[in-house]
Formats: structure tokens, C-alpha cells, sequence
């Protein structure tokens, strides 16, 4: 995790002879030892000042945020220019041009896809007996609300954004807010005057500094980067704050006027933004220190001293205190990268270790030592240190694997440990963002087999009240609950608790299951499909927190936005939908969009239940609204077809078409492989008449969804088909 925000408070350049040094094992092991002590050297003046901060933002808010803005980013705002509004990506487009919203949305991608597979093997809820009558486990949940903060100054971190939201986004956080500090172009350091963007601003509110409603950009010299706004709208950032420093964590930490309060705080910054951390640390979580960017690189003969040298150089990019170590049993190939390193002027600053080790043994051993932020292996035998490095925040394999892949778009999150917190701090991911709920549940039997023993303990402690309200309830315990509630849906398809008992039914039981879903393969989806008309992206998992959200890119965003919501909700899913038209087709409107979003959310369903095991199947659903009464029957069978019986006045509700609103049906079932009738049966407004289709289609959706209880024919393999009377269908 890199420290990597402003440029006061960096040493002075590097001297040649600190830029590269050439050292044994036994030196590399005494500098290693050194700077572990200069870490905890003391920082009391540094303390001193992010406390004066933290203490002025906890008392006057806002107040305290501007003043601070003004007198550390030489920026004077107004409260209401805190908010940031996030334009769409049309007008980004606009502003930046195809080219880098592409490659932002194709590095969110491979993000995204590491971090579903990395929640897939994320520790989940359990509940298992511990003794006759007794249970306890954990129910895993996403936190509410989290901070991520993106360093500003020198130049506009996108990856920092993808690299924190994306996995927080994946593991079901609510919502994402993003500080990042002002940023002046076009003014010399010290100037404080309103710049010119603040008046454009006003005269177009509510769009946003970087793009209007009409796609024309808008000129700006303050921030935050219009890079980092398309980031922040990939990555699924909900609002975003101009604020940096000290005082932005201060404002994620204790809320404000304006910012509210976080459970979490994640990102990198200078060492002021990192001690803020510290310091709040135990009001707020917070992701791990951070300091200097580091990487290690293990090479044998085989490697490229070129490839080396180029790797080596890289990280000094990130600051004069960056460190590059070089372990390598060849003294060949040292002395090719020392000679390349030599004659190469690009070098920023930094420190660079070339070391010679007796073989791979030793330089595993002082890469542990070490506890670096990244690893390279790259040698012949990769496998042979792979199992026995230790201490480390992530490891890159191979040649065509280098540390600068996995700062932008290998998959994993760069926020690392540095500065060989690696021994203690792994790297972020999806685990960041869960926290864990301890469950317990004891019968009136197991309670008295065990009671007599918390009492003992109870008055040992000279705890008097506690052995009171342990005691009392062997007297007057009320009605027991024998069966053990199916706290973390994990009875599955047996429909057994862990002491072989029914399942109990109970209201809200299906929703409290879907806090980390039953036992068996998780059931999650995500489909991106780009045309020349529309982008969608959607992501459903049919056993994750119910949760939903929508984004149609202007257009649809009003009532067929809300008709998503519903779907969502009724249908019990966390479900993303994210849906652009393409601006060369503005003509395209609502109706290609809404047939595409069925075509991805019909391909999501089937890739979603495809090998996760039987589900019910069948469902039917009668919903009234109202005036309005529907019905809808499905059948998710792999045969599709749509009949439509719906009457509706007039050809538009609320500004879209009934037309395009059937071929989202249409398109959904063709290729779910849903068989699905829907018809109105009474109504006479047309807005009750397609909510209630969506409510009773969502409701449909969630019973059909549900994993089957009946088992298969013997012999029969479900895996990626739907069970039926005549055997599998596929």
C-alpha cells in the first residue's frame, strides 16, 4: 500500500551511490534490521498536528474543513462545493475520450472478476452443534458504510479507486464515499483565488465540474480529475467529497454537516493521512499502515536483466523513500542489471539493492525477512518458493507477471502492507469489508447440563448478577424452542438442522438465509454485453444480501429504474444493473436498452444456476395493486417463451414504451430459458397494472429460484441442467 500524496514532506533526490548499491546477504540483513528501528522512530510533532486537526474537525465539522482546505491545499471553497457530483460516462467520454474509459472499464473488469472469485472462497456463515441441544457459529455480513481515500497532488490514482471500491463493492457494502483532495492546475502554489471552473459551475448546477447533461465538457483546473470521477463511476463509488489531508479522514471518521460517518476507512495517502488513520483507529476500522512503496524480486539465471532492470526502476516511480531489492544467485546476472541501471537516466529517486545470495534457500529466507509489499519470482523452480514464502502482500509469477500488472490490472488489490508489515497485515480484498457476528443457541436441556458451570465460574469472578440471570432460568425459563432457528440458512436441501431436526419455517426466515446463502456452489453472475447500441453490465447473485442497484445512464433511469428496484426486491437478489446507450446511437433510446438489459439478465440467471444444484423450478404468482391484479407463471426449464396478455391504456407508462417493457420479458426469456406467461386481469392505470407485473414476476422469480429439497432419480447428474419428470433438461 503506497504513501504516495503531495511532495513536502519527501527527502532530497538520492545520491548515486544510495540509488544502487550492490550487497551481500549478511549487509542486506543489517540494513533490514536498521530500518525496522527507524520505523519506530519518534514522530511526535507529526502526532502533534494530525491531532490538532482530527480534535478541530470532531468539534467544528464542516467549519473546520474548509479552513483546513484553505490553509493546507491553498484551496477557499464553499460548503456546498465539498459534494462532488459524478457524471455519467457519456460525458466523460466527452472530457477524456473513449480510449481511457475503456481501458478504466477493462481494468474494473479483471478487478471485479478477481474479487467475485475471491468472495466465493471468502469464510461465510456456520452454525453447527458444539454439544447435544447447543449450537453457536457465525453470521458473516457486509459494513454498511465504507471510506476510501484517494491521494490527489501529483497525479490523478484511477487504479487507487478501482482497487479499494471494486472488492468493497463485491462483498455488499451499501455505500462507497471517496475523499480525495482539490487539485489546481492551472494556479501557482500559495494562490487561493476562486478559479474560473467554481463560476462555470454555477452556472450549470448539478452536472458536475467536468460534463453537462448535453456531453460538453466544461472546462476545470480543481478536482478531483475527471479520471478519477470515470473510476469512481465504474467502480461503483455512491459520493464522492473534495476534501484531503488529515481533515478528510477526520470527516469520514466522526461525520460532519456534510460527510457522513464510516464504519471503515481504506486507502493510501502521505504520512499526515496515514497517522490520521492511526489515530482513529478503534472509533473506525481502518485497512492497514502504510508507508514507502517496496518490491522484492527473486531471480535466477533464467531471467532477463533488461526485464529486471525496467522492473527494479519502476518502483522508484513512487517516491524518493521507495525501496527495490534484487535477490539473485547469479552474480551474471547482477552484474548486467548494475551495467543497465548505470546508463539509465529515468531513474526518479529511491533506493535500489542489488543482492547476491548463495542460492534460492537464503533469498527466501531475507524475503521474509524482508516482509515486502511485492514479490516477484522469477525462476526456473517457481513453485519451490512459492511454498515457503511467508511474509509477504503479494507475489507475481513469472516473467510476464510484474509488479507494475498488479499495480493497474492483474486482478488482485494493490493496497498491500509495506515497511515488513507484511508479517502481520495481509493484503485488501473482500475480507476487508465482511465482519463477523458470533451466534449461539442453547435448548432448555443443554442449558441445564451447562448452566451450573458459568455459574461456578460466575461467582468465582464475584459476578452476583450474572449468576442471578443464569439462575433464574432454571425456574422460570418460559416456553422453549426446541428446534434450532436456521439462523445462517445453512440447512439446505435436507432440510435438517445439525441435530437432524425439521426445519423450523418461520417469518423472514427466507430473507435471513440470504444473508450468505445455503450450503453448496454460491450462485453468482456477472455479464457485460456491448453493442453498437447499449453497454450493460449486470451482476446478480442469487444468495447474497438483498440488495440492488441501478444506474441506466439517463435514460430509463425514472420509472424503469424503479420497476428494477421492485424486481430486485421482490425477487429477494443482490442484483447491479448498469446500462448505457451508446452516444453515436442517441436515437436508439429506451427501447434497445430495456430489450438488452433483458438479454444480460436472462444470460446472468442461467449462468448463475448453471451446476449450483436442483432448484424448484416452477412458480406462479397473483398480485394485486390497487386496481390492478396480475398473474404470472413461469417455468425455468431451458424452454423459452413468452405469452403476453397484457392490457394496458394507452402505448407509453410514464414515458416508456409498453412495447419496450414486453420485449424486455421477451428478451429475458429467450435466453433464460424461461417458459413465462404473464397477464393483467384487471386494472385501469397502467403504472399499478407494470408494477404489479414486476412484483409478481420478482416474487415468481425468488420461489422458482429457491434450491429444490427433492433429490434427483438415482444416477442422475444435475450439473448445469434443470431436474424435471423426464429426467434432465439441458
Amino acid at each position: 500500500m503506497r504513501s504516495e500524496e503531495g511532495v513536502s514532506h519527501m527527502s532530497e533526490p538520492a545520491s548515486e551511490e544510495r540509488f544502487c548499491r550492490v550487497l551481500e546477504g549478511r549487509g542486506f540483513r543489517e540494513l533490514l534490521s536498521r530500518r525496522n528501528r527507524e520505523v519506530g522512530e519518534d514522530v511526535g510533532d507529526l502526532e502533534r498536528h494530525v491531532n490538532s486537526v482530527l480534535k478541530d474537525v470532531a468539534t467544528r465539522g464542516d467549519e473546520a474543513i474548509l479552513e483546513a482546505t484553505s490553509k493546507y491545499d491553498g484551496v477557499d471553497l464553499d460548503v456546498g462545493e465539498i459534494p462532488v457530483q459524478i457524471p455519467s460516462l457519456d460525458n466523460l467520454r466527452a472530457s477524456l475520450g473513449r480510449g481511457v474509459i475503456e481501458a478504466i472499464e477493462h481494468a474494473a473488469t479483471i478487478i471485479r472478476r478477481y474479487h467475485i472469485l475471491e468472495k466465493e472462497h471468502t469464510p461465510r456463515s456456520w452454525m453447527d452443534a458444539i454439544s447435544p441441544g447447543a449450537a453457536a457459529g457465525k453470521i458473516v455480513v457486509p459494513l454498511e458504510r465504507v471510506g476510501i481515500y484517494v491521494p490527489g497532488g501529483r497525479a490523478p490514482y484511477v487504479s487507487t479507486v478501482l482497487m479499494t471500491a471494486i472488492p468493497a463493492k463485491v462483498a455488499g457494502v451499501k455505500e462507497i464515499i471517496m475523499c480525495t483532495p482539490p487539485v489546481f492546475k492551472n494556479l501557482c502554489p500559495g494562490d487561493t483565488r476562486k478559479p474560473e471552473s467554481l463560476e462555470a459551475r454555477d452556472e450549470d448546477p448539478g452536472h458536475g465540474v467536468f460534463g453537462s447533461e448535453n456531453g460538453k465538457a466544461l472546462p476545470s483546473s480543481f478536482g478531483p480529475a475527471p479520471e478519477i470521477l470515470a473510476a469512481a463511476r465504474v467502480a461503483g463509488v455512491n459520493r464522492v467529497f473534495r476534501v484531503g489531508g488529515p481533515q478528510a479522514i477526520a470527516a469520514m471518521a466522526y461525520g460532519t454537516e456534510t460527510i457522513p460517518k464510516v464504519d471503515k476507512i481504506v486507502g493510501p495517502g502521505n504520512r499526515y493521512v496515514q497517522a490520521a488513520k492511526m489515530a482513529v483507529f478503534g472509533l473506525v476500522d481502518v485497512d492497514m499502515p502504510a508507508g514507502p512503496s517496496e518490491v522484492c524480486v527473486i531471480a535466477d539465471e533464467t531471467a532477463s536483466g533488461r526485464v529486471l532492470a525496467c522492473d527494479l526502476l519502476s518502483q522508484t516511480e513512487h517516491g524518493p523513500d521507495s525501496l527495490s531489492v534484487l535477490l539473485t544467485t547469479s552474480q551474471t546476472l547482477l552484474e548486467e542489471v548494475r551495467g543497465i541501471l548505470a546508463g539509465d537516466s529515468s531513474a526518479t529517486g529511491g533506493d535500489i539493492l542489488l543482492v547476491l545470495v548463495d542460492g534460492l534457500d537464503e533469498a527466501i529466507e531475507l524475503a521474509n525477512l524482508m516482509a515486502p509489499e511485492h514479490l516477484q519470482v522469477m525462476v526456473e523452480d517457481s513453485v519451490y518458493v512459492l511454498r515457503q514464502v511467508r511474509n509477504v502482500g503479494a507475489v507475481y509469477v513469472g516473467p510476464f507477471t510484474p509488479t507494475s500488472l498488479g499495480d493497474y490490472s492483474a486482478g488482485p488489490s494493490h493496497v498491500l502492507p509495506t515497511q515488513g508489515s507484511a508479517r502481520a497485515f495481509g493484503a485488501l480484498g473482500v475480507g476487508s469489508f465482511l465482519k463477523t457476528i458470533n451466534v449461539a443457541w442453547y435448548s432448555r436441556d443443554a442449558y441445564e447440563g451447562s448452566a451450573a458451570v458459568a455459574v461456578r465460574i460466575a461467582e468465582v469472578e464475584g459476578m452476583k448478577a450474572h449468576a442471578t440471570s443464569l439462575k433464574v432460568r432454571l425456574d422460570d425459563g418460559g416456553s422453549d424452542t426446541t428446534v434450532l432457528p436456521d439462523f445462517c440458512g445453512l440447512y439446505g436441501s435436507s432440510g435438517k438442522s445439525p441435530f437432524g431436526e425439521p426445519r423450523k419455517q418461520h417469518v423472514g426466515d427466507r430473507r435471513l438465509a440470504r444473508i450468505d446463502g445455503p450450503l453448496g456452489a454460491r450462485r453468482f453472475a456477472e455479464v457485460v454485453r456491448a453493442t453498437g447500441e447499449t453497454r450493460i453490465r449486470i451482476a446478480l447473485d442469487l444468495d447474497g444480501p438483498v440488495d440492488f442497484r441501478v444506474s441506466l445512464g439517463g435514460v430509463g433511469d425514472g420509472f424503469f429504474g424503479h420497476m428494477l428496484d421492485t424486481l430486485a426486491y421482490y425477487w429477494g437478489v443482490s442484483l447491479e444493473i448498469e446500462g448505457e446507450p451508446d452516444p453515436r446511437e442517441p436515437e436508439c433510446g429506451g427501447h434497445h436498452l430495456l430489450e438488452d438489459i433483458g438479454i444480460v439478465l436472462g444470460k446472468s440467471l442461467k449462468k448463475a444456476i448453471e451446476g449450483s444444484g436442483p432448484i424448484e423450478r416452477f412458480a406462479h404468482e397473483v398480485v394485486p395493486m390497487d386496481d390492478a391484479l396480475v398473474a404470472v407463471a413461469l417455468d425455468i426449464s431451458g424452454r423459452p417463451h413468452l405469452f403476453w396478455d397484457v392490457a394496458v391504456p394507452g402505448s407509453l407508462v410514464d414515458g416508456v414504451g409498453v412495447e419496450a417493457i414486453r420485449e424486455f420479458f421477451a428478451a429475458f426469456s429467450r435466453c433464460a430459458g424461461v417458459t413465462l406467461h404473464v397477464r393483467s386481469l384487471s386494472g385501469d392505470c397502467s403504472h399499478h397494472i407494470i408494477e404489479a407485473v414486476f412484483k409478481a414476476f420478482g416474487r415468481a422469480l425468488s420461489r422458482a429460484c429457491t434450491r429444490s429439497e427433492r433429490d434427483l432419480a438415482p444416477g442422475r447428474s444435475v450439473g448445469g441442467s434443470v431436474n424435471s419428470t423426464k429426467g434432465v433438461l439441458d
